[in-house]
């Protein structure tokens, strides 16, 4: 008996529900489902590569019936030859509009509180939309697993760690979390969030209704968004989306000089961390505490003088490689709550910086034995065909 492409396509999403996230699912349902509406529901042995070319106006689109037909044939049995095999993909898109700073104060200003603080934390974060709509409370981590998530945001040294999130399974590591760090802006944003959650749990943005942002949701709000402030597509057809605001935050980083592989690799920001300052608060507590008004930190200052004076020694090159040594050191607790790629990735940024300031002293042999433990511990492709970058020797010497 002859299958149709719908009872196909049923079968299909059965057997994904059980492997795929539900949003892959979903993904999978809508693009089968425009199939049938564009071509009825013809035995599905009768589909050939003029009815895919046809229908496939976008990648997912042939994607969708290409990943069909692969389960039918290959993986269930149910069909024994693959006629769409060889059908080519339309060329995936590519999103290259940004938002400018008028464009985006516009947005804000005409949204109401719920989507506002979305799209601060899309600004902010440069996270994928689906990424700050699914995150809960109980992902937000502090410095210290014990630490309270309201007191990690007051001090602004919070961090979102997920464990679900798009093309893990490509990862070299898939069982690392993805680190989304929170800037001042947006940790201030998530306290007072923090502090309207009377139950502490559930999604972290969430509409006036105080439910979950749904993408349909997200969608609708964007659309009356664009006709209320009469947003036109671009010369290239794009119009404004959730995703925009990523794309403009990674994009204007990309501007400013920041190397966007330290920022989106998920064991990039581990290999600039240092440690938790608690481990030596007992140390510095007696020490004038930094501030705008009365700064004791300078940046320039370090490197015009020498310490004469009664002016500090510059904390930079091997002074500042042996704190943070020690304090890796006194941190050994803390450091061991992370996961062991985030500690390797920590331990080979302390061996990465402490060969800069080797060399800077001249100890090139010792400079040498301390770059080839960097490169054996360091995410390859932090460095694959990366070009000298000479605001990091400048940062840390």
């Amino acid at each position: 008996m002859s299958i149709t492409f719908s009872q196909l396509a049923t079968r299909f999403l059965v057997w994904a529900a059980k492997c795929k996230r539900p949003s892959t699912v979903a993904v999978y349902r809508h693009y089968l489902r425009r199939f049938v509406e564009h071509h009825g529901d013809m035995p599905a042995a009768d589909v050939r590569p003029c009815h895919v070319t046809e229908f496939a106006k976008s990648w997912h689109d042939a994607q969708a019936v290409k990943r069909l037909y692969r389960w039918a044939v290959d993986e269930a049995g149910i069909l024994e030859t693959n006629h769409v095999a060889r059908v080519k993909h339309p060329p995936k898109g590519m999103r290259r509009r940004i938002n400018t700073p008028a464009e985006t104060a516009r947005l804000l200003r005409a949204v109401k509180h719920d989507l506002r603080a979305l799209l601060i934390g899309y600004r902010e974060t440069m996270a994928r939309p689906e990424e700050l709509r699914k995150a809960t409370w109980e992902d937000v981590a502090g410095e210290h697993p014990s630490e309270n998530v309201g007191d990690a945001l007051a001090r602004a040294r919070a961090s979102i760690v997920l464990y679900e999130f798009k093309r893990r399974d490509a990862r070299k590591e898939s069982s690392a979390p993805r680190v989304i760090l929170l800037s001042p802006r947006v940790c201030r944003l998530l306290l007072r969030l923090w502090k309207r959650n009377r139950h502490k749990t559930g999604p972290i943005f969430s509409t006036a209704r105080g439910r979950a942002w749904t993408p349909n949701a997200v969608r609708c709000r964007f659309r009356r968004l664009r006709v209320k402030l009469n947003i036109q597509r671009d010369k290239r057809g794009e119009s404004i989306v959730p995703y925009t605001f990523r794309h403009t935050a990674a994009t204007m980083a990309a501007a400013a000089g920041v190397r966007d592989r330290w920022l989106t690799h998920p064991l990039g920001p581990f290999a600039l961390y240092v440690a938790p300052l608690a481990a030596i608060a007992a140390e510095w507590r007696e020490l004038p505490r930094n501030s705008d008004e009365h700064p004791v930190i300078e940046w320039l200052s370090a490197r015009a003088h020498a310490g004469g004076a009664g002016k500090p020694a510059p904390f930079t090159g091997l002074a500042f490689a042996g704190f943070a040594r020690g304090l890796r050191e006194a941190a050994t607790t803390a450091l061991a709550a992370l996961s062991p790629a985030a500690r390797r990735a920590g331990d080979g940024g302390h061996a990465l910086q402490s060969a800069g300031a080797l060399h800077v002293a001249g100890r090139a042999e010792e400079a040498g034995q301390a770059l080839a433990a960097a490169a054996a511990l360091l995410p390859p492709e932090l460095f694959a065909e990366a070009a000298p970058d000479p605001s990091v020797a400048e940062a840390w010497h």
